[in-house]
Protein backbone atom coordinates (compact mmCIF):
# COMPACT_ATOMS: atom_id res chain seq x y z
CA UNK A 1 0.00 0.00 0.00
CA UNK A 2 0.99 3.32 -0.82
CA UNK A 3 1.70 6.48 1.12
CA UNK A 4 -1.61 7.95 -0.66
CA UNK A 5 -3.63 4.69 0.55
CA UNK A 6 -2.22 5.00 4.02
CA UNK A 7 -2.77 9.13 4.31
CA UNK A 8 -6.65 8.35 3.54
CA UNK A 9 -7.14 5.95 6.11
CA UNK A 10 -4.98 7.79 8.67
CA UNK A 11 -7.18 10.71 7.94
CA UNK A 12 -10.58 8.39 8.35
CA UNK A 13 -9.09 6.85 11.42
CA UNK A 14 -8.52 10.01 13.16
CA UNK A 15 -11.80 11.19 12.42
CA UNK A 16 -12.99 8.07 13.65
CA UNK A 17 -11.08 8.73 16.82
CA UNK A 18 -12.65 11.74 17.39
CA UNK A 19 -16.30 11.02 16.57
CA UNK A 20 -17.05 7.23 16.04
CA UNK A 21 -20.07 7.62 13.60
CA UNK A 22 -18.55 10.74 11.90
CA UNK A 23 -18.41 9.73 7.93
CA UNK A 24 -15.85 12.40 6.04
CA UNK A 25 -17.01 13.25 2.73
CA UNK A 26 -14.97 13.66 -0.72
CA UNK A 27 -14.42 17.01 -0.45
CA UNK A 28 -13.21 17.07 3.52
CA UNK A 29 -10.89 14.15 2.41
CA UNK A 30 -9.58 15.83 -0.99
CA UNK A 31 -8.73 19.06 1.26
CA UNK A 32 -6.93 17.26 4.02
CA UNK A 33 -5.01 15.06 1.41
CA UNK A 34 -4.39 17.61 -0.97
CA UNK A 35 -5.23 14.72 -3.85
CA UNK A 36 -6.46 15.31 -6.97
CA UNK A 37 -10.55 14.35 -7.05
CA UNK A 38 -9.41 11.64 -9.98
CA UNK A 39 -7.23 9.98 -7.42
CA UNK A 40 -9.23 10.41 -4.45
CA UNK A 41 -11.69 8.52 -6.02
CA UNK A 42 -9.00 5.75 -7.18
CA UNK A 43 -8.13 5.30 -3.84
CA UNK A 44 -10.91 5.24 -2.25
CA UNK A 45 -12.03 2.32 -4.30
CA UNK A 46 -9.10 0.44 -3.46
CA UNK A 47 -9.69 0.68 0.11
CA UNK A 48 -13.51 -0.25 -0.13
CA UNK A 49 -12.56 -3.29 -2.58
CA UNK A 50 -9.84 -4.15 0.61
CA UNK A 51 -12.42 -3.87 2.86
CA UNK A 52 -10.60 -1.00 4.45
CA UNK A 53 -13.47 1.59 4.21
CA UNK A 54 -17.45 1.64 3.17
CA UNK A 55 -18.31 4.35 0.74
CA UNK A 56 -21.70 6.16 -0.19
CA UNK A 57 -21.87 7.54 -3.40
CA UNK A 58 -24.16 10.23 -3.76
CA UNK A 59 -24.68 13.37 -6.53
CA UNK A 60 -21.45 15.05 -6.34
CA UNK A 61 -19.23 12.91 -4.34
CA UNK A 62 -19.46 10.01 -1.56
CA UNK A 63 -18.94 9.83 2.27
CA UNK A 64 -16.89 7.46 3.44
CA UNK A 65 -16.52 5.40 6.72
CA UNK A 66 -13.55 3.21 7.74
CA UNK A 67 -14.51 -0.33 8.99
CA UNK A 68 -13.39 -2.30 11.77
CA UNK A 69 -10.56 -3.90 9.13
CA UNK A 70 -8.90 -0.46 8.44
CA UNK A 71 -9.33 0.69 12.18
CA UNK A 72 -6.86 -2.31 12.72
CA UNK A 73 -4.46 -1.45 10.29
CA UNK A 74 -4.48 2.20 10.99
CA UNK A 75 -3.56 1.27 15.09
CA UNK A 76 -0.81 -1.11 13.95
CA UNK A 77 1.03 2.09 11.70
CA UNK A 78 0.54 4.60 14.65
CA UNK A 79 2.04 2.32 17.19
Amino acid sequence: MDEEHKKILKILYESYNNNQGYQIDSKDLKEKSDLKPEELITIANYLEGEGYIKIEPYLDGFEATITHQGIKLAKKWSK
